[in-house]
């Protein structure tokens, strides 16, 4: 997107999946891994936060954070909703 788009690399902040304990769901540390790789490779430190949820990120702000891990408050697919995406077995027009 910063290459394609022209997006400012800068101005870029993310959101991965902190888990789910009670769906036995781990925490997206995958992606987590994927964005440090790419804001590094344009010079970014890019600082980790753990929000869990919108509430207490209207609370505690930003923190200098780049990657924000969130629960299912945030996370949302193309079903709409977490329970729903797991359900999830294809793709449109499959």
């Amino acid at each position: 997107m910063t290459e394609t788009v022209g997006l400012d690399p800068n101005k870029l902040n993310v959101t991965c999946f902190i888990g789910d304990k009670t769906n036995n769901i781990p925490k997206d540390t995958e992606s987590a891994e994927i964005w440090h790789k790419l804001f590094s490779s344009k010079g970014i430190d890019a600082k980790e936060v753990e929000i869990g949820n919108n509430a207490i990120g209207y609370k505690s702000g930003m923190q200098n954070g780049r990657i924000f891990y969130y629960d299912s408050s945030n996370w949302w697919c193309r079903a709409g909703g977490l329970i729903i995406c797991q359900l999830e077995t294809r793709w449109p027009g499959q």
